[in-house]
């Protein structure tokens, strides 16, 4: 026979076993349409089914290449058998709700029809009481025989009867799942007790038994009895193979205590996991208990572990509640825990209504309602806004904000002021919505007064000198001469930034540690991004364009974010991201916040590879550390040290060091002058001073974006 037409047949086999899964289904619910002999007729035809498909997958096996018979046909083959057991479990317990016992008889008997034969008994023995006491002797004894055996009968039908029930309660009670196991000794416990009670100590066959603990099974717990015949005379062989594998009270032990030191790590304060946290400790310290182990003695070791798995700020709250406490006990960090999970709750239900709110308050302003007043609360979200976003409000009206805007860095020092105070804007960070005595963004970089650094004025322009230099001459960072301009054709902006370089000194360049990792997408296949290396941040952070290109499902948070000088922002979006390494097989799932960029292109500067000495036979975790990239991702601290791996090299005395990790080996450190490339051009320097001019932003939202309060 040919292998299309095997596949046919398992096709209709398949048909039918899907038909008596149905019927299974159907008299579950409502028992009283069906009978004990259709039940039975059911599983016999289940049991001629399953004899069919083994016979067609013998015969399907031998025609069909490993390689084909393993991407089509083996699932096939597991997915029915396991269809089989379940449909052929539930049957058997049909059978067994559907199977009359002696109690429901003795019911019947003592039921209606006892009380009609009591009634007859009666109404003999008051009529054969009459007729001995008219009758003469020989027949009266006769009769008074009869009387005497008719009451004993009597009395011990009314004896019997008393004892039955009146009526078998008619409540349909729900079915009791039978627990599972997979072969995880943390579940051990539980499996054992569970199927033991209901299962192995009832009054069930022992080929029932048998076929309950099949289909039960699951994982490598199957391989151990998968050899087995079901039968009755095997469940017993069966069950002690099972129970004389996992029923090890050592293993059982280690295995919880090693679960202890591999609690969830609380990513991010969140009611959910604080909660699941609380629940891993809970129950492996009753499992525990339950071994007989002095659990009560472990508080110290316990409560360490347990906040060494707390996020920054649920830890800072539980330091300052212990503040004044000298005992600390596990009951106490425990009922802290699932206290603060209650207020997580509670507040992101107010979150949430205010949400609703909100809404519908934006949807009453389109529809030309008067809009009512906003909540004090949504005043919080307008920092992250403005951090990310902004739009030019000088002439251009551009789609940047303003210390960006090339006409605004044309005015001189003056005008530029006088344009921020005639947008009304913040003169220490340019922004709307505050001014400068209540902005909490960094000072001037140069005179440390409450202004922008665009808008501070050097002493010639304080004192009025019209003055201009025919040739500035200074040095750049790296202590390489700048060109000279002329002083009629040299711009403001080139000469605050030749002002700026020459008052700032020399400062080093440093290479940041860079890896390019396989990122996992939504749907099937991985994709290559960029991450930094971070070990100073708390919490790890991945672009929006990034998750749009990995089609990441997005969750709806508020985590506040704080930074360098009290500089605060929110992020209202993460997502659950899993990164491999490009050079082994390591992975990792971290969680990540949203947020529309991370930082600038990095490094900010070319090196000269060939001046280097880096064995090609080292596998970079970034093969492209010395060439400006964009960032998609930053990994925090929280991970940092788990990447790292035994290898450092240093090439040289201060200069670059190679670190190995589990991503590769990483390159960063600081930069020697005469491995930047074409650093010190004043044209460069031209093309490049509103990345220098805007350094403190940059900085700010740096350091706004990695730590975390």
């Amino acid at each position: 026979m040919s292998v299309e037409n095997l596949r046919r047949q398992r096709g209709q086999l398949k048909a039918k076993l899907t038909t008596t899964k149905n019927f299974v289904n159907k008299v579950t619910k409502e028992l009283g349409v069906t009978t004990l002999e259709e039940v039975t007729a059911r599983l016999q035809g289940l049991e001629d089914t399953y004899q069919k498909f083994e016979a067609v997958m013998q015969q399907l096996i031998p025609l069909v290449p490993e390689e084909e018979y393993e991407r089509r046909d083996a699932t096939e083959y597991m997915e029915f058998e396991e269809r089989y057991y379940e449909v052929k479990a539930s049957l058997l317990q049909l059978i067994e709700r559907l199977r009359p016992t002696s109690s429901s008889s003795s019911t019947s008997v003592g039921g209606s029809n006892g009380d009609q034969l009591t009634q007859i008994l009666e109404q003999q023995t008051i009529i054969m009481r009459k007729l001995s006491e008219r009758s003469e002797s020989a027949n009266s004894d006769v009769l008074t025989t009869m009387v005497e055996q008719q009451g004993r009968l009597l009395a011990g039908l009314n004896a019997n009867t008393g004892t039955l029930p009146a009526r078998e309660s008619q409540v349909k009670l729900p079915i009791i799942k039978l627990p599972t196991f997979n072969g995880t000794m943390e579940d051990w416990r539980r499996y054992f007790d569970t199927f033991k009670t209901l299962i192995h100590d009832s009054e069930l066959s022992n080929i029932q038994k048998h076929q309950y603990l099949v289909g039960s099974l699951s994982g490598p717990a199957t391989n151990i009895i998968e050899s087995i015949e079901i039968s009755g005379d095997n469940y017993e062989v069966a069950w002690k193979l099972l129970v004389e594998r996992y029923n090890d009270e050592k293993s059982i032990r280690r295995r919880h205590i090693q679960c202890l030191f591999a609690l969830p790590q609380v990513q991010r304060e969140s009611a959910s996991a604080i909660q699941d946290l609380v629940d891993h400790v809970q129950g492996h310290l009753r499992m525990l208990q339950a071994l007989k182990r002095p659990t009560t003695e472990w508080g110290d070791l316990i409560i360490h572990m347990i906040e060494d798995k707390l996020d920054s700020v649920t830890r800072r709250r539980w330091e300052e509640h212990i503040e004044p406490m000298d005992d600390i006990t596990t009951d106490m960090i425990i009922e802290f825990l699932q206290r603060q999970g209650q207020l997580l709750r509670r507040s992101s239900s107010n979150k949430e209504i205010n949400k609703a709110i909100s809404d519908g308050h934006r949807k009453d302003e389109r529809s030309g309602l008067r809009n009512p007043p906003k909540p004090k609360s949504q005043t919080k979200a307008s920092l992250a806004t403005t951090v990310q976003e902004g739009s030019c409000r000088c002439l251009c009206q551009g789609a940047y904000n303003i210390y960006s805007c090339k006409r605004f860095l044309d005015l001189s020092v003056a005008d530029r002021v006088k344009q921020v105070k005639r947008l009304r804007l913040c003169l220490n960070c340019l922004r709307g919505n505050h001014y400068a005595k209540d902005c909490k963004a960094g000072s001037c970089r140069e005179c440390g007064a409450r202004h922008n650094t665009l808008c501070h004025e050097t002493a010639s322009a304080i004192t009025g000198s019209a003055e201009r230099p025919t040739k500035v001459s200074s040095q750049s960072s790296d202590g390489a001469s700048v060109c000279a301009a002329t002083g009629s054709s040299l711009r403001s902006s080139d000469e605050l930034l030749n002002h700026r370089v020459l008052h700032r000194g020399e400062r080093g360049h440093v290479l940041m540690s860079t890896a390019i990792v396989n990122a996992r997408k939504s749907s099937d296949g991985d994709c290559q991004i960029r991450v930094l290396l971070d070990s100073a941040s708390e919490v790890n952070f991945i672009t929006s364009a990034a998750c749009k290109r990995l089609n990441l499902k997005l969750d709806n948070i508020y985590e506040s974010i704080s930074g360098l000088d009290g500089m605060g922002c929110a992020a209202k979006q993460g997502s659950q991201i899993q990164l491999k390494s490009r050079v082994s097989n390591f992975k990792i799932d971290l969680y990540c916040l949203v947020v529309l960029k991370i930082t600038k292109d990095l490094p900010s500067f070319s090196i000269n590879v060939s001046r280097l000495s880096i064995s090609e036979n080292l596998k970079l975790a970034d093969p492209f550390y010395y060439c400006p990239g964009r960032i998609d991702a930053l990994i925090g601290g929280a991970f940092f040290y788990q990447l790292l791996q035994t290898g450092r090299i240093e090439l040289g005395n201060d200069a670059l060091i190679l670190q190995n990790t589990k991503l590769g080996w990483i390159i960063a450190g600081p930069v020697a002058r005469h491995l930047i490339v074409d650093h010190t051009t004043n044209r460069q320097l031209s093309s490049g001073v509103t990345c220098l001019l805007t350094q403190q932003e940059s900085s700010d939202y740096h350091f706004v974006t990695i730590i975390t309060s």
